[in-house]
């Protein structure tokens, strides 16, 4: 699994964009232009692309960096993601194995009960817990799911 999201969504929509033109950076620090929000929200269908939900409007859309920029990642177009206020917050800076494990526990009975290292632990000595490895929306829709 794991393709890039920037696969499931309509990339031609983002081709009048440049670089800069999405990450305005000025002496007060960095956002994203609500513009370059509402357009690639819409090549997103309007949807978070790691739990599908969708956004009701680009002002409340979150634009995430799917590699991490403290993980080496860029400020590019490609790298930037349609996400949900929940899946934002919840992906933090991580790798995307231990985002996919706490999505995992968020949609399982375990929510609140578990860390995902504790369900780990407990999957490695053969414990069977009540939860299921969830896959992420961009990952349906580029093998086709959706």
């Amino acid at each position: 699994m794991n393709t890039h999201p920037s696969k499931a969504r309509n990339n031609s929509l983002l081709l009048n964009f440049t670089n800069e033109e999405a990450l305005k950076i000025t002496e007060k620090g960095a956002r994203f232009p609500l513009k370059f929000k509402r357009v690639l929200w819409e090549a997103s269908n309007k949807k978070c692309a790691y739990c599908g939900e969708e956004i009701q409007h680009h002002k409340i859309m979150r634009v995430d960096h799917f590699i991490p920029v403290s993980k080496e990642g860029k400020n590019e177009i490609s790298n930037f993601i349609c996400a949900c206020h929940l899946c934002n917050i919840s992906k933090n800076n991580v790798d995307m194995t231990e985002f996919r494990m706490r999505m995992s526990i968020n949609k399982s009975a375990l929510k609140g009960i578990l860390r995902p290292t504790q369900v780990r632990q407990l999957l490695e000595i053969g414990v069977i817990l009540p939860f299921e490895i969830q896959e992420f929306h961009f990952e349906k829709i580029n093998r086709g799911g959706f």
